[in-house]
C-alpha cells in the first residue's frame, strides 16, 4: 500500500469537515524530512506550531527539527494571498527542496468587505491561475482547505461564495469524511481520497 504522502497525489486535493485542521498538520508531519521543507500558507490562523511539536515529539523528532521544516507564510488580506502565491511561494519552491504545499484560509479572506468585488474576482483569478500554473511546474502533494459550509454568523458574500466554486473547480482530488475521521495521514488507504476534475517563507 501506497504511504500516504504517496496518497495524496501530486496534485491539488481538497479539505474540508471535522478534523481538518488535524488532518493538515499531521499531512504536513508526514511530508518533512531531513532534506525537505513544508509550506504552509495560512489565511485563517489556524498554524498551530505546538501540535506539531507534540505530534513530532512522539515520532521522536525535536522540535528544533519539525519548525526548521516548516515555511510559514500568514495572510491577512487578500493582495497578502495574491503575493504569496505568486511571488513567495514561487521563490520558495526555486530556492528549496518542497515536499508539500499546505493551504489554509484561502475563502474567508473573500469576506473582505473593503476590497471592490471587481478588484476581489481579479485578485481570485490571479491567485488560483498562479497555483495552478504551480502545481503543474512542481508535481508535490497540495492540501487546500475549504470551508465546510457558510458560517451562519460571519459575513457572507456572493464573491465569497464564488471563491468556494472556483477552489472546488481546481481540485484533483478530495479527502473523504471517513479520513478525517481517521485524524492522519499514516494508514490513508487511495480509496478514501476520491478524484475531482519572519519574512514570509524565510
Amino acid at each position: 500500500m501506497p504511504k500516504a504522502e504517496e496518497s495524496l497525489l501530486k496534485g491539488i486535493t481538497g479539505v474540508s469537515g471535522e478534523g481538518a485542521h488535524f488532518f493538515l498538520h499531521r499531512t504536513a508531519l508526514a511530508l518533512i524530512d531531513a532534506t525537505s521543507v513544508v509550506a504552509f500558507l495560512c489565511g485563517d490562523n489556524i498554524f498551530d506550531a505546538d501540535f506539531l511539536i507534540r505530534e513530532g515529539q512522539r515520532q521522536g523528532r525535536s522540535p528544533s527539527f519539525v519548525l526548521s521544516r516548516i515555511r510559514v507564510a500568514r495572510m491577512f488580506t487578500l493582495h497578502q494571498l495574491a503575493t504569496s502565491v505568486r511571488s513567495r511561494l514561487k521563490d520558495l519552491l526555486a530556492r528549496e527542496r518542497v515536499s508539500g504545499l499546505v493551504i489554509s484560509g484561502i475563502v474567508p479572506l473573500f469576506s473582505e468587505k473593503r476590497i471592490p468585488p471587481r478588484e476581489a474576482e481579479s485578485l481570485l483569478a490571479e491567485t488560483l491561475g498562479s497555483l495552478k500554473t504551480l502545481a503543474r511546474s512542481y508535481p508535490l502533494p497540495c492540501l487546500l482547505s475549504l470551508p465546510a459550509s457558510p458560517d451562519p454568523s460571519g459575513p457572507e458574500s456572493p464573491i465569497r461564495r464564488q471563491a468556494e466554486a472556483a477552489c472546488t473547480r481546481i481540485l484533483h482530488l478530495t479527502v473523504s469524511p471517513e479520513t478525517l475521521r481517521q485524524g492522519a495521514p499514516h494508514g490513508t488507504h487511495p480509496s478514501h481520497i476520491h478524484r475531482t476534475g519572519r519574512r514570509p517563507f524565510s
